[in-house]
């Protein structure tokens, strides 16, 4: 489970690459600032990001695909 707040389904990419790994990437937008508003801090990080993890060697890599 990977927490991603903000984001929608078509924002992330999931691929399983060789050797089992993982591979989490994406882009996350700057929002809107709503007319008026003040912020003090701002505490989304923007722009893109990736995240690779292996997997055991045992896994269902198509399971994992079909859940996304």
């Amino acid at each position: 489970i990977v927490d991603m707040p903000g984001l929608k389904s078509g924002d992330i990419k999931v691929q399983v690459e060789e050797e089992n790994v993982l591979l989490i990437s994406g882009e996350r937008k700057r929002e809107e600032e709503k007319e008026g508003a003040k912020y003090i801090r701002m505490e989304r990080r923007v722009g893109k990001f990736m995240r690779k993890f292996t997997l055991p060697e045992n896994a269902n890599t198509d399971a994992i695909l079909q859940f996304v």
